[in-house]
């Protein structure tokens, strides 16, 4: 009684193997579900190329110049030295053979130019003048 068992069993074993070959209608895709909590950051990327240059500024304001001038006709004439009707006079020195000292010969022309000049004993008259 088993061996007929055995050999029924045998059978239906084959018969369902062969279909497992052929393939069955696709299923029914479901539903999306509802999206889940939002995640940690992530690392920061790497930078970026430079962009481009920005355009130019507007230019600065002009910036005050300062010069100084020397004149080494003392002996004959005093060194009449004058700054320029836009500068204003910072300082004369007088220089001779004994030393230094600040001119204490000021004239102003009819212009408004302050002129400075040195004695007899002076060889350079240093004169500083600043833009007004």
């Amino acid at each position: 009684m088993r061996i007929p068992l055995v050999i029924v069993m045998m059978a239906a074993a084959l018969s369902f193997a062969g279909c497992s070959d052929k393939p069955g209608d696709p299923a029914a895709k479901a539903e999306a579900g509802a999206a889940g909590a939002v995640g940690p950051a992530g690392p920061a990327g790497k930078d970026g190329a430079p962009g481009p240059a920005g355009p130019a500024g507007p230019a600065g304001p002009a910036g005050t110049s300062v010069r100084s001038m020397t004149s080494t006709s003392c002996a004959s004439d005093g060194c009449p030295t004058s700054c320029q009707a836009d500068e204003a006079l910072v300082s004369a020195i007088c220089v001779g053979g004994g030393g230094a000292r600040l001119s204490d010969n000021m004239s102003i022309a009819a212009d408004g130019v302050l002129t400075a000049k040195c004695g007899p004993t002076a060889s350079t008259l240093i004169l500083t003048c600043a833009k007004k």
